[in-house]
């Protein structure tokens, strides 16, 4: 059992440390540059630490909200509708034309997430409804009678 969570452990510290040093690179260091107007210093290990705590919060935030979306199945349709849909948006537009911005773009990506988490997430009426069904009236029709088809009635004669 200690071998499953160390393993599980070991997977998730490298997920998330691995997250942290790409977010550190790609968007904190090109940001800080842009604004400051001179290069990082050496602040990476306590800035990539404090990256790497805020994802950790997200997934256990995430942990806890996923005991509302139901069954595993389910949980995993709705994510990949909510990032899919707007994802596919951003592809189809890279590929049909040749005017889209990042500045575009990204707006448009960053509302379709947002709405697309509306519509995921939002409360559905619930699915357990039965129709009315009545076997009323269904023997002239050849179909149940008194809890049984007409068919059998028809081979339990010639029995």
């Amino acid at each position: 059992m200690s071998g499953i969570f160390s393993g599980g452990l070991s997977s998730v510290s490298a997920t998330l440390n691995s997250l942290s040093a790409v977010t550190l690179e790609d968007y904190v260091k090109p940001l800080y540059q842009k604004i400051k107007k001179k290069p990082w210093d050496n602040k990476s290990a306590t800035t990539s630490k404090l990256i790497a705590f805020s994802y950790g919060i997200v997934c256990i935030g995430g942990a806890y909200l996923a005991q509302l979306l139901g069954g595993i199945l389910q949980a995993s349709l709705i994510i990949f509708g909510v990032i899919g849909g707007p994802l596919l948006g951003v592809f189809t537009l890279g590929m049909a034309t040749e005017n889209a911005t990042e500045w575009g773009v990204i707006p448009g990506l960053v509302l379709g997430i947002i709405l697309s988490t509306w519509l995921g997430f939002s409360p559905k009426p619930p699915s357990d409804r039965q129709l009315e069904f009545s076997v009323e009236d269904c023997s002239e029709f050849g179909g149940f009678v008194n809890g049984t088809s007409s068919a059998d009635d028809k081979d339990e004669g010639k029995r």
